[in-house]
């Protein structure tokens, strides 16, 4: 009967070491900034556009759930959350009273999604023209 041999236990500072060599290995041979950087771009982009759609949803399950279980719909919107923030425009707009309107009206689940995608839009122009 042949016994299992494990390899001895090393300690979470052998580890890192070995980690940190590994990263730094990748790092010396593979790291070209200027020919990474649509790539990273692109990743961070979508990520950030992932995250918006989250975030939108997340405000709508939260209206929808104040809904179904009340039977009131919680308005949130852009102008919502910068009362939130206690911008005094907000609260008492003396000029742009029409961009204010338009701002209350937009649903905050809608508007963060939007601006994710304008980003994501703006980043894959950005990197297509370079």
């Amino acid at each position: 009967m042949m016994k299992n041999k494990l390899p001895a236990a090393r300690t979470w500072k052998e580890e890192w070491k070995e980690i940190q060599g590994f990263v730094v290995l990748l790092w010396h041979e593979r790291h070209d900034f200027r020919r990474d950087f649509p790539q990273i771009a692109a990743w961070c982009a979508s990520g950030v556009f992932s995250c918006a759609v989250i975030g939108g949803l997340g405000i709508a399950c939260y209206q929808a759930y104040g809904w179904l279980r009340y039977s009131k719909w919680v308005p949130i919107s852009v102008i919502t959350v910068l009362e939130w923030a206690d911008v005094p425009w907000a609260f008492y707009p003396q000029e742009w009273s029409g961009l204010h309107s338009l701002l209350s009206a937009i649903p905050l689940s809608i508007a963060i999604p939007a601006v994710g995608l304008l980003f994501l839009c703006v980043v894959v122009v950005a990197i297509r023209e370079s």
